[in-house]
């Protein structure tokens, strides 16, 4: 599952610097094109099913809005907060889709379930109990999965990009370097909200919606927080093998390491730590890797 994971983002981030190298050379300013895309890959990706390599049908549709974002003179923060939207979209279908069959994730699940278990591993007692509601918490979790896969899509394409684009002699806005990435002090509120709905709300669509929010923002307060270190390490001069040293630590702890960072990540927006003034870079803030 992880290989195929792993060569679903790989695919996914090679056609999305593909559309990105296209979208520049032929200029592609006109929202028409991305708006039929759009639909297009939706309408394809329920077609195809919502657990078939979603990524892959819309990876193209990331690169031609990272192509427009930069026509249109955009930012950097600009650019990766737009191409979040692909993965936005995805999200909101397979939430929908649930909601109209609310089984199929059980079912699914199940199917898994039987999986494992012709693989030897043992499913029985508590212990399988315990696996078949992890896999359930895991499809619950999805959107906000393929909303995390969608950014990490587009940071990636769009580094790639850069490097290809010079080859081709085409023009791409430098990515600001990850110990300056921050989100939008107003992406507060989203946490703020979905805590909030988790804690009035039973099962359903919009509990759903709330949960896989507040995922979705723990994840970019984690990487604000990864930021945040690397920045330090910058700012200190920290030699290269110590600072692989502590990355190996963080993700052998990631269980730990992961709350701590989003922690950290969540105090910068509070405390601006590295001095990232939005008088100033407002309109750079971003995102991101």
């Amino acid at each position: 599952m992880l290989l195929l994971g792993s060569l679903a983002l790989t695919g996914g981030v090679a056609l999305a610097v593909l559309a990105l190298l296209l979208g520049r050379k032929y200029d592609i300013r006109s929202v028409a094109p991305i708006a039929v895309l759009a639909l297009a890959g939706l309408t394809l990706t329920g077609i195809l099913g919502v657990h078939k390599a979603p990524n892959l049908v819309l990876a193209p549709l990331l690169g031609l809005i990272i192509a427009f974002q930069i026509g249109r003179g955009r930012g950097y923060g600009q650019i990766i907060a737009a191409s979040a939207l692909p993965g936005l979209l995805q999200g909101l279908y397979l939430m929908l889709a649930a909601s109209q069959a609310p089984m199929a994730r059980e079912e699914l699940a199940a199917q898994v379930f039987s999986q494992l278990e012709e693989m030897g591993f043992s499913t029985s007692g508590d212990e399988g109990e315990i696996t078949r509601q992890l896999l359930v918490s895991l499809l619950r979790l999805e959107p906000a999965m393929e909303f995390v896969a969608g950014l990490l899509t587009a940071v990636l394409a769009y580094g790639l990009g850069q490097h290809a684009a010079r080859r081709l002699g085409l023009a791409l806005p430098p990515a600001l370097p990850m110990r300056q990435w921050r989100l939008w002090d107003q992406l507060i509120w989203v946490l703020i909200i979905s805590m909030a709905v988790i804690l009035i709300t039973d099962d359903g669509l919009l509990d759903d919606l709330a949960v896989n929010a507040l995922v979705a923002m723990v994840v970019l307060y984690a990487v604000q927080g990864l930021a945040l270190t690397r920045f330090y390490m910058w700012r200190m001069r920290v030699p290269p093998s110590l600072q692989l040293l502590f990355y190996a630590v963080l993700f052998f702890a990631s269980g730990v390491s992961s709350w701590l960072l989003a922690g950290a990540g969540l105090l910068d927006t509070r405390f601006d730590w590295r001095s990232l003034a939005p008088e100033e870079n407002g309109k750079e803030e971003i995102e991101g890797q």
